[in-house]
């Protein structure tokens, strides 16, 4: 007698590879943008609002991810006098990377990967007070990679949802300056580079299509 086993395939079909490109926009990210709560100097999955994804196989794809923000604010506060204050913050970001997929159910679907990201920030601001402008800019880019996992629930054949976490550890150099229009020998700038790694719980809502 020859022994078997019997090994049950799971039902893929609502993740089938005729669709060869996903489309997604991470609707977390949005509401923390719109809200102006997201950070210039941290890389997360916040940063990229909006992903391609290439289907290799049924078992793989290669990702790639983007955001920017642009921010002008002015102020009026009142200290003793009128004091008018600026802020502006521009940033752009950019990860590219590949995952590998396990199905665990008809609907669900695990992934698991790597990312390499980057990024450009360039935050400015000023205040006149006291008869004298003083103006503030931090502006610089950010490199790394790391691991990164999601899990994916298949609503319908082409419409999908997942959340996404990740791992992060990146290289930040920035300058940072501090000029006075009137009192210039006050004026400061320094140069800094900085490791730092930020993980991020799956946390982040995907909204995803499928074609």
């Amino acid at each position: 007698m020859v022994p078997y086993v019997l090994v049950a395939q799971i039902d893929t079909s609502l993740f089938s590879p005729k669709y060869k490109w996903e489309i997604g926009m991470n609707a977390t990210s949005v509401v923390s943008n719109f809200l102006g709560t997201s950070s210039a100097e941290v890389l997360s999955p916040g940063d990229y609002p909006f992903f391609f994804k290439k289907i290799i196989n049924a078992k793989s794809a290669l990702r790639v991810g983007g955001g920017a923000k642009i921010l002008m604010r002015k102020e009026q506060q009142f200290f003793g006098g009128k004091d008018v204050l600026r802020n502006g913050e521009n940033a752009v970001n950019v990860r590219v990377g590949y995952e590998g997929r396990s199905y665990l159910s008809r609907r669900f679907m695990a992934y698991y990967g790597i990312d390499v990201v980057t990024g450009f920030f360039d935050k400015a601001s000023s205040s006149s007070a006291g008869g004298d402008i003083i103006s503030t800019r931090d502006r610089g880019f950010l490199i790394g990679a790391g691991p990164v996992y999601g899990l994916q629930l298949a609503l319908a054949n082409r419409l999908h949802i997942g959340i996404e976490g990740s791992f992060y550890g990146y290289q930040n150099i920035s300058t940072k300056s501090t000029t006075f229009q009137v009192n210039t020998g006050l004026d400061t700038k320094s140069n800094i580079s900085s490791f730092n790694a930020y993980l991020a719980v799956p946390k982040w809502l995907y909204v995803i299509m499928k074609f």
